[in-house]
């Protein structure tokens, strides 16, 4: 099934075909069903084009508990029988290529999200929110694509709001900090952020994501986790989660707030 928008990027086309092959073969090799979703999107803001791929890698009806417990343990340890020889020349090609890589998986379904950045003809937009603040000039709010989006992280330690603060800060962004679940909920009353960055596993958590995604469907939130784990994104329905390991949030907290506020829907 193919949503297709036309758009060009810059690429070697030798490594552009290596690549979509290997996308296909990894979707061919582990797909149950007779279809595979592509799509593509040209995106303004920044400028940039995205191919998505998604496929059913096990048949709904045999998930049960037991089979979603043993797909997040396997998560968690980093071994998935999706991680392929295929998919290793995936993610191989895509760095040679500059091309970020993102998967999303679930117990029944995986998908795979490429983002070019290197538009031909690509005319960037700017963001409808938030505009600059106030005292950056138009060269530094460009440099800054997401200079002025507010970020709530919620977090009881000291090392992680440190951590944090000390990512982010390149970024021009509007960041608070609070340290529990109901500090977050009385903040929010004042206010939905344009994403939350929260420590994993606090009490109460879940039922507050609930009731702002409620609030505000398209509301971004980034999981930080134990270990050294990059940037991963898993799906629930229509919404999709980020999870970051605390050892990765130096190198990649500022592209899974990029990916998590400029992402479709």
């Amino acid at each position: 099934r193919q949503i297709l928008k036309p758009a060009v990027v810059k690429a070697d086309p030798t490594l552009m075909f290596t690549l979509l092959q290997g996308l296909l073969d990894w979707a061919f090799e582990h797909g149950c069903e007779r279809h595979v979703q592509i799509s593509t999107e040209a995106l303004g803001w920044p400028a940039h084009v995205q191919l998505h791929l998604e496929f059913a890698w096990r048949h709904a009806d045999e998930v049960d508990t037991g089979v979603e417990t043993q797909f997040e343990v396997e998560r968690r340890e980093g071994s998935s029988a999706l991680d392929t020889l295929a998919w290793r020349l995936v993610e191989q090609v895509a760095g040679v290529m500059g091309v970020g890589v993102v998967r999303s998986d679930s117990a029944w379904q995986a998908g795979a999200t490429l983002d070019f950045e290197q538009v031909v003809g690509a005319a960037p937009l700017l963001a409808p929110t938030p505009g600059p603040r106030a005292g950056h000039t138009a060269g530094e709010h460009d440099s800054m694509p997401l200079a002025g989006c507010h970020v709530l992280v919620v977090a009881p330690r000291r090392a992680v709001r440190n951590l944090v603060r000390a990512a982010v800060r390149p970024m021009g962004l509007v960041v608070d900090f609070v340290t529990t679940t109901d500090e977050a909920r009385e903040f929010c009353h004042g206010g939905v952020p344009h994403a939350v960055v929260h420590d994993g596993g606090l009490a109460g958590f879940d039922a507050l994501m609930q009731d702002l995604l409620a609030e505000v469907p398209g509301l971004a939130f980034i999981e930080l986790t134990e270990g050294d784990r990059p940037m991963e994104v898993t799906t629930a329905g229509r919404r999709q989660q980020v999870r970051l390991g605390l050892g990765a949030v130096m190198d990649s907290l500022p592209a899974a707030l990029q990916f998590a506020l400029t992402r479709d829907g």
